[in-house]
């Protein structure tokens, strides 16, 4: 599992989209935004994030 920190400037839009940018390149997969929101039960709605909050991303490998 990989994780991130949200930023005071992120949206959990913008973070999805670097790291699926970054995850097809290399590895050929990418997440949605449900997946997204299932690996972090935490997050109530993709757009009530908070800087400092852990969000976890899945890493294949």
């Amino acid at each position: 599992m990989s994780t991130y920190v949200v930023q005071p400037t992120d949206t959990l839009g913008d973070i999805l989209y670097a790291y699926n940018n970054e995850h097809l390149e290399l590895y050929g997969f990418a997440i949605t935004m449900d997946e997204a929101l299932a690996y972090n039960p935490a997050i109530i709605s993709p757009n009530l994030i908070y800087p400092g909050m852990v969000i976890y991303l899945p890493e294949f490998l």
